[in-house]
């Protein structure tokens, strides 16, 4: 491609650069079409501020810093620039940085929703409880959803309806990831003690394991309803808005969704049984979450890591809670005796849900398992990024949202060698 592009094929290019970013996830390609922009035009600070965010969701962080101070250096007040600087520090662990960065591009555009939307992460990242923190999350975040809110024309659920809520009916929309559903189900059985009648939208693949928990009796369960049957409540919600309205009612975090998992008789494959009952440690393991997620690569770990801790447990079976592995990651494993991959008999929540009951430990980075095992409260060590999601602070080996939880997480941005090594001893002392 020559230098001598037009204005308008320029515009083009660049519109391209930022679909490919946020469609296919392909940072190489980004990073090669930003460039690209940049060397027909370096004084364009917004081609700048997209090549320094291409490379800081590539994972390299000294170049995102270049360019992206260049682009400040271009136009200080370029909005768009301030925002992905501002990402960029949160990244690299520069918290205060990054809030003031924020604050900043409201100062230029108050009603700027990825400013507010970002702060209020940080937010709650810093302090869940403080009720300012849960009404600024409520009154800004993104409440899109399997069922969009907007179009149930029925009132939104507010604190002050809590006074008066004896046989009201209650439909609550549950949000995009299966974590979320477990991780937010526990604040029900508040809702249900102040006399809702309560019908849960929740994705199929999980209902079943839901109707085992106790705090989920005589509440209605489905992935789909009719028009009618919607329209015949009172009010609606959010899943994740519960903490917000609760919060005048409660100051603390619930304790887990409990499940009884013999409710519903849950049969595991005859081979995965035989494995279960060999006389060795069980420890589930996942190493990765959806790849769909926004930071997985920064969450996920390359199951390579694993090499020693299976080498060094040997009188340990690890069992493989992962879904849809690749050739890569089944041939690696297969190398190791003490390896059993899970994959074809978790075709359900429930079975999933009996497996992690038979474990003595679950190994996990921030996905459902975590918050599976978690609610189950078998023993479970959270391996995290150095910035990680807002739901597990920033700081400390526990967790308020499950006690059963142990947190290792990085020392340095990208560096999991130090997390293993801890984990090593950490498992060590307990087997």
């Amino acid at each position: 491609m020559q230098k001598s592009l037009t204005d308008k094929n320029l515009e083009s290019l660049f519109k391209f650069g930022c679909q490919t970013l946020e469609n296919t996830k392909d940072y190489d390609r980004a990073i090669k079409i930003f460039a690209e922009c940049v060397n027909n035009d370096h004084k364009n600070p917004n081609f700048w501020a997209q090549l320094g965010l291409s490379y800081m969701l590539n994972r390299e962080m000294s170049m995102a810093n270049e360019c992206l101070t260049t682009s400040l250096h271009i136009d200080p007040l370029n909005i768009e620039t301030n925002l992905r600087i501002a990402l960029f520090l949160y990244e690299n662990g520069e918290i205060n940085k990054s809030i003031d960065y924020f604050k900043k591009c409201l100062s230029l555009d108050s009603n700027n929703i990825w400013a507010k939307r970002n702060l209020a992460f940080i937010r709650l990242q810093l302090n869940f409880l403080d009720k300012e923190n849960l009404d600024f999350f409520e009154k800004v975040r993104d409440k899109t959803s399997n069922l969009n809110q907007s179009n149930i024309p029925l009132i939104n659920l507010q604190k002050n309806h809590l006074k008066n809520s004896r046989q009201k009916k209650l439909f609550i929309i549950n949000e995009d990831g299966f974590g979320d559903d477990i991780m937010f189900l526990r604040y029900i059985s508040i809702l249900k003690d102040c006399g809702f009648k309560i019908s849960l939208s929740a994705h199929k693949k999980i209902i079943s394991l839901l109707k085992t928990s106790p705090y989920l009796n005589n509440v209605d369960i489905n992935s789909k309803y009719s028009n009618a049957s919607i329209l015949d409540h009172d009010f609606k919600t959010n899943l994740m808005s519960l903490p917000y309205i609760l919060s005048e009612k409660i100051n603390f975090i619930p304790q887990p969704l409990p499940f009884n998992l013999k409710k519903n008789r849950i049969v595991l494959g005859k081979n995965l049984v035989k494995q279960i009952k060999i006389k060795k440690i069980r420890i589930g393991l996942s190493w990765r979450g959806n790849p769909s997620h926004r930071r997985d690569n920064i969450r996920s770990i390359p199951i390579e890591f694993f090499s020693t801790i299976f080498k060094q447990f040997e009188n340990c079976k690890f069992f493989i809670i992962q879904k849809n592995l690749n050739t890569k990651e089944t041939n690696f494993l297969s190398h190791f005796k003490n390896v059993f991959n899970c994959d074809e008999f978790l075709d359900d929540f429930s079975k999933t849900a009996m497996l992690v009951s038979n474990m003595d430990q679950v190994i996990s980075v921030d996905t459902v398992l975590a918050h599976l095992a978690g609610t189950m409260t078998i023993p479970t060590t959270l391996l995290l990024p150095k910035i990680p999601d807002w739901r597990w602070g920033l700081s400390g080996n526990k967790t308020d949202w499950y006690p059963s939880i142990y947190i290792l997480r990085q020392n340095s941005i990208d560096c999991w060698d130090k997390v293993f090594e801890s984990l090593a001893f950490h498992l060590s002392k307990n087997f």
